[in-house]
């Protein structure tokens, strides 16, 4: 099965690395084996991904570690355009700090937004005048959790569940799915839920949410962006600069965001139903006749 029919990649705090290691004692070389072994020239492919994974950014990363977080940061930016805020004034509270969480956070910091609250396993940290990120990044021990003697004294340490409380415009929670349940969905304070986590909100939370005028972009279009570059990649659709990942999921995230906050704003329609109905009319789309030609947006 391995082998020849599931791709996986790093979360939950299991780093791409540790799952390369783990192929590479199996065979299989590479966590995306099963996909490598399809291409038309598997060696090359190998060498792209590898060289994509490992290609270092400007914060100090490298591209496979950010690049899940930097499409929910473009979600993010994508629900400030589309309602017209601006970002210095915009805040946003993470529940989650490793590749998602840290990486959404890192570039929301980057495009000078406010973040204000992050919670890890120990707890969340708020400063309502903004979170020095770099810094807290920095911070972090092998378990993605914040060395606590280390934060400044300003920054105030509240329980684990405070960060869904927390007074924000926007809440990204990129920890672990059913972050968000009845049980605590009338706590939270947001204007807009961002789902940075696979099924970060049950589906009769996000009713009542929708219910208070509190929209929430899925899972499936906020966090796709590290398994749609994996394929970019995978496919050759885009190479080992990382401008170019950056552009392209820039460029498809902002203008699909826009389209599911700007339908809810106008009419009311929760963005999941909108997701939906784009995934729709992109399976019913005739295919190209070569798939490597399909344009960076799939919009109807």
């Amino acid at each position: 099965w391995l082998a020849a029919h599931w791709v996986t990649a790093e979360d939950l705090g299991v780093p791409q690395h540790l799952l390369d290691d783990v192929f590479a004692r199996l065979g299989l070389q590479q966590s995306y084996h099963a996909a490598i072994s399809r291409a038309e020239d598997p060696q090359r492919t190998l060498r792209r991904v590898r060289a994509a994974l490992n290609a270092p950014v400007p914060s100090g990363f490298l591209l496979g570690d950010v690049i899940g977080g930097y499409g929910v940061a473009q979600a993010c930016l994508g629900t400030v355009k589309a309602y017209g805020w601006a970002p210095a004034d915009t805040t946003v509270a993470i529940q989650g700090i490793g590749t998602m969480g840290g990486g959404a956070a890192w570039y929301l910091y980057e495009a000078g937004m406010r973040v204000i609250a992050v919670a890890d396993a120990l707890g969340t940290l708020y400063c309502p005048d903004g979170l020095d990120v770099p810094a807290l990044l920095d911070l972090r021990d092998g378990y993605g959790e914040i060395d606590r003697s280390r934060v400044p004294s300003h920054v105030q340490r509240l329980p684990s569940a405070a960060v869904i409380a927390t007074a924000a415009d926007i809440l990204v929670p990129a920890a672990i799915s059913y972050a968000i349940t009845t049980d605590n969905v009338d706590e939270v304070a947001a204007k807009v839920v961002i789902e940075a986590a696979n099924a970060a909100t049950t589906p009769r939370a996000e009713t009542v949410l929708t219910g208070r005028g509190i929209p929430v972009v899925p899972d499936f279009v906020a966090n796709a962006g590290a398994v749609a570059w994996a394929w970019w990649v995978l496919l050759g659709r885009v190479g080992t600069d990382p401008e170019d990942s950056f552009l392209r999921l820039r460029t498809e995230m902002l203008a699909k965001v826009a389209l599911l906050i700007g339908r809810w704003i106008l009419d009311g329609v929760a963005p999941r139903q909108t997701a939906w109905d784009l995934v729709a009319a992109n399976r019913s789309a005739p295919a190209p006749a070569d798939p490597l030609a399909v344009p960076a947006l799939t919009i109807p």
